[in-house]
């Protein structure tokens, strides 16, 4: 059996999906090797995520609640089969600001399962402004509009619910063929914790 190979570089180390209080670190070894992460708001670092010990060559690990627009430091650690740990150098991320939460409901949008939210919806889409987000507290929101909501030219904006209590739902009056929402030319456009249901599919 030939012996397992030793780490001894690592490459690729960057910051990716990058939020105001979140961030995927990613790097490369040489060697199948563990991954873990020390990280802080100075070349001390402080703090340090769990290890994963999977050995693999292509790394990827989360770090959560960050501060926004703050500077980080962070190195990545990896150990590989033999037992040979290595270090990285200091690497540095900066979050950006925190993007403006702004509810639907502040439009008259009801949520309610029977009231038509279209123009409610439709009027917090035209208004919010390019990087910010878009709050659907918990609701069954119902659409009607044959293009759904329609979405242009935006960059930045996110859709944000409560998980699967919040549902954007075709109308029972509407087109069997209409849309929930329509997207056209939109840049860095994210919907999480949300649910569509449209015909009964969801």
């Amino acid at each position: 059996m030939l012996p397992s190979p030793e780490l001894t570089t690592f490459s690729q180390i960057h910051a990716v999906f990058l939020t105001a209080d979140s961030a995927i670190i990613r790097w490369d070894t040489d060697a199948p090797s563990d991954s873990q992460i020390e990280y802080g708001t100075s070349a001390s670092y402080g703090q340090t995520t769990s290890l994963l010990e999977s050995p693999v060559r292509s790394h990827a690990l989360f770090l959560a609640h960050l501060t926004p627009k703050t500077t980080y430091h962070y190195r990545v650690i990896s150990r590989d089969l033999a037992g040979h740990r290595a270090v990285s150098h200091n690497f540095r991320l900066t979050t950006p600001a925190a993007r403006p939460l702004i509810s639907v409901k502040t439009y008259g949008a009801k949520g309610d399962g029977s009231t038509d939210d279209t123009a409610a919806i439709q009027t917090a889409v035209n208004s919010l402004p390019n990087n910010a987000t878009l709050y659907f507290p918990r609701g069954t929101y119902l659409i009607s509009a044959s293009q759904g909501i329609e979405v242009t030219n935006r960059r930045g904006v996110s859709w944000k619910g409560d998980g699967f209590t919040t549902l954007l739902k075709r109308h029972a009056a509407a087109h069997p063929t209409a849309r929930i929402a329509t997207f056209t030319n939109d840049s860095d456009f994210h919907i999480s914790d949300m649910a569509f249901d449209a015909n009964g599919i969801t």
